[in-house]
């Protein structure tokens, strides 16, 4: 989240969707609810909504989740972010001019 939080473009949501990753259930655990909350604020100082949505259980794989994300979205485009990734600053910007 940190680094989606440092891009440069503007116009976008983040829809964010956890595999219930341990411990199970329908809650965040409190680790990622500070963490949401801390980008929460962050991002709602610069008009961007942050959407946060954890699956009842977890699906074994990839596609569920991404797919809940899809469903959530509201814009035009989508951009996947793995937790296992980061963007550079820029990584909106670019990849809207270059749709442009």
């Amino acid at each position: 989240l940190a680094s989606v939080v440092a891009q440069t473009y503007d116009d976008f949501e983040v829809v964010l969707v956890d595999d219930c990753t341990p411990p199970k259930g329908p809650e965040f655990p409190e680790s990622y609810r500070q963490i949401l909350e801390k980008h929460a604020a962050e991002l709602d100082k610069r008009g961007i909504d942050l959407w946060a949505y954890r699956l009842g259980e977890n699906s074994g794989y990839q596609c569920a989740p991404k797919n809940r994300g899809v469903e959530m979205a509201r814009g035009d485009y989508i951009a996947y972010l793995d937790d296992d990734n980061t963007w550079r600053p820029n990584h909106l910007s670019l990849a809207m001019n270059a749709i442009e």
